[in-house]
């Protein structure tokens, strides 16, 4: 049956947990817990994980409430258009670009780092030093290929996720299996809980504890983005209102367990903690580690290299994923006249930089006006948080705040070229471009973007938000 969007109802609930859940990909830890292990060890990686953790529950929980409410393509920016009040074009307008930019960075990001894994992996089987054009030409492969595969009929897609889904089951329950068993010599427990190193703090010129520990939260940042895919999909869910919703807890709560596992298998499994960043894995601690142990049990790196390729083949199945939420949000935001035709792409590196910064911003925005000027037009779903729903509102709002902190501040010192956070920069220039997007003489988005121009079930709700707007 076609919903009234004109995309194909062919997602169940369980396909939906899937989509989201390969999106945030948990596992990506292995392959980046060098950002939390060489500022500040294993007492950062494991006790930030659990802060970073609590504080985006909130954000999730109120995502779920207004999607119960809401289930629809566009996601972020049309939950702003409808809560946004009389300014809700523009807030939509901005909350649009700044998911846009941040969901086309997730796929960037998750493709980069297969790409980069699989440098890795040649370098260790067969001893080839890939450059940076042949890394490029294999990325720009991978991102062809996924593409490809999502212009096969939609039911491949459910496919491709399903064996995702099996897939991060096969990762986990190897890592957490598998690894301990090859692995020699365990850490003890005092090492994994209460650790703490400042490897990074020469490299970096870092000399604050403080700051360490800030810029060792990224990893946790990094990974909790994109959960808001189910709502991209919500237009081609079955039962959406209660499966979109279920589908963003269940995969947060799936991610947060499988995230702090990982770690805590990889940091009891280290054979030689000062060779976790300095190893053949080219400072990728996660896969310096998997090397390490399999050295130390037969003497040879050949199965750990192959033990690599189990998490690397998930990210590839990732990025099919992502491409095709993308396309979801790039067609609800182009069907309400949101992507005009002279729309034009932001430079790579920008792009890159913004990702985590444009979600979790986009997030917080429809968030702060449905507990603002949004409070009395929003009318929830199946699922609702009732009376706390406010308080996990303004939690929610407060981490999206403190979560800019170490996404916006330098990675070292002194600042230089490699030390330097574009992320400020990059979102200066989205905001710059979509702002003069918007107020351009005669042909500025103000004069023609209205915000929400579909979804007709909902028309008994547009009665309640015009009865509101007009007192």
């Amino acid at each position: 049956m076609r919903c009234i969007s004109g995309l194909l109802k062919l997602t169940t609930d369980e396909a939906s947990f899937a989509i989201t859940l390969s999106i945030v990909e948990a596992t990506n830890v292995i392959g980046n817990l060098q950002q939390c292990y060489g500022f500040g060890g294993p007492v950062v990686c494991v006790w930030v994980w659990v802060v970073v953790c609590f504080f985006t529950t909130f954000v999730g929980l109120s995502m779920a409430e207004i999607v119960s409410g809401l289930p629809t393509a566009g996601g972020p920016f049309f939950w702003a258009s409808w809560l946004g009040g009389k300014h809700a074009p523009l807030i939509a307008w901005i909350t649009g670009y700044l998911n846009l930019v941040g969901i086309v960075g997730v796929t960037a990001s998750v493709a980069f780092d297969a790409t980069y894994g699989a440098g890795i992996v040649l370098n260790l089987l067969c001893n080839i030093e890939v450059t940076w054009p042949q890394m490029f030409g294999v990325y720009a492969g991978l991102l062809v290929l996924a593409g490809g595969v999502n212009l096969l009929p939609t039911r491949m897609l459910t496919c491709v996720t399903a064996l995702s889904l099996f897939w991060i089951i096969v990762t986990v329950i190897s890592m957490v299996l598998l690894l301990p068993t090859v692995a020699p010599w365990h850490r003890p427990a005092s090492f994994v809980f209460w650790t703490f190193q400042s490897w990074q703090q020469s490299v970096s010129g870092i000399t604050s504890n403080a700051y360490l520990v800030l810029q060792g939260s990224l990893l946790c940042i990094w990974t909790f983005t994109g959960y808001e895919a189910s709502a991209h999909m919500s237009e081609e869910t079955v039962a959406a209102r209660s499966a979109t919703p279920a589908a963003i807890i269940m995969s947060l709560g799936a991610s947060y367990i499988i995230g702090l596992l990982l770690i805590i298998v990889l940091l009891f499994c280290v054979q030689n903690p000062d060779n976790v960043l300095t190893g053949s894995a080219q400072g990728a601690a996660g896969y310096q580690i998997i090397l390490d142990a399999f050295v130390a049990r037969f003497g040879d790196k050949f199965w750990g290299v192959i033990f690599i390729l189990v998490p690397l083949l998930g990210s590839c199945m990732s990025t099919i994923i992502s491409i095709a939420v993308n396309s979801r949000m790039v067609y609800a935001f182009a069907r309400d006249k949101g992507i005009p035709t002279y729309f034009s792409v932001e430079a790579f590196d920008g792009v890159i930089s913004i990702e985590t910064v444009g979600l979790q911003v986009s997030y917080g925005i429809p968030i702060l006006c449905k507990m603002t000027v949004g409070r009395k037009i929003h009318e929830p779903g199946t699922f609702t948080l009732g009376r706390y729903s406010l308080l996990c509102n303004g939690l929610a709002v407060f981490w999206v705040l403190a979560s800019m902190v170490p996404l916006m501040t330098p990675s070292g010192f002194p600042i230089t070229l490699s030390t330097f956070n574009f992320a400020p920069v990059a979102l200066a220039l989205v905001l710059a471009g979509t702002l003069s997007a918007w107020y351009l003489p005669h042909f500025g988005a103000r004069h023609w973007f209205k915000g929400h121009r579909h979804r007709p079930y909902l028309t008994r709700l547009r009665k309640i938000r015009k009865m509101h707007l007009k007192r």
